[in-house]
């Protein structure tokens, strides 16, 4: 027996983590808003979560907070100025929950939303799944909230029920149309 072979017959492998944190679809949004900027269309930047760091006894201990904002915020320059937010998500499941307490769009990020759109801001969601991406505005998020399933409220939007975001080469989305259509 090889060594890997007996370390695998004698030690149990721990579990594998969800390796889908969204990252990758942070990182694409923040490359694509620094193109806005430089074309003038929008100024756009990642709103990190606020976070506490204390020193007990020598020992360093960081904690995030809850980020009252969404993951993007910022101006949309052809637009008058008009603030933008976008809530950035990827499952790896084709449905986005919503009012859920984690792994999709969060009853505080919704709520969040929902005042940013009252307010007269642009605001949205920007959804990936296998490396496709669509759009979810406010009033889509409203509409599935009011659907039901059997008598309870439905908790998520279909990928089928998203809009499309434009695709213009392999690794770049065109969110700011959607939210033109949305707004505009």
């Amino acid at each position: 027996m090889r060594l890997c072979e007996n370390l695998q017959a004698t030690h149990k492998m721990p579990r594998r983590r969800n390796t889908n944190t969204g990252k990758d679809l942070e990182n694409r949004i923040a490359s694509i808003a620094k193109i806005y900027e430089a074309q003038g269309k929008a100024v756009l930047h990642k709103c990190d979560p606020p976070s506490r760091t204390i020193n007990i006894n020598g020992r360093v201990i960081t904690t995030l907070l809850k980020n009252p904002f969404p993951d993007f915020v910022g101006t949309w320059t052809t637009n008058g100025g008009k603030a933008i937010f976008i809530e950035a998500k990827s499952t790896q499941k084709p449905r986005l929950p919503i009012m859920c307490k984690s792994g999709g769009v969060t009853v505080q990020q919704v709520t969040s939303l929902i005042n940013w759109h009252d307010a007269g801001a642009a605001v949205g969601v920007v959804w990936e799944h296998e490396l496709e991406w669509k759009f979810v505005s406010v009033p889509q998020i409203q509409k599935t909230l009011l659907l039901k399933r059997g008598t309870q409220p439905r908790k998520s939007i279909r990928w089928d029920e998203a809009e499309p975001i434009e695709k213009t080469g392999a690794n770049w989305m065109d969110f700011l149309k959607n939210l033109s259509d949305q707004y505009c």
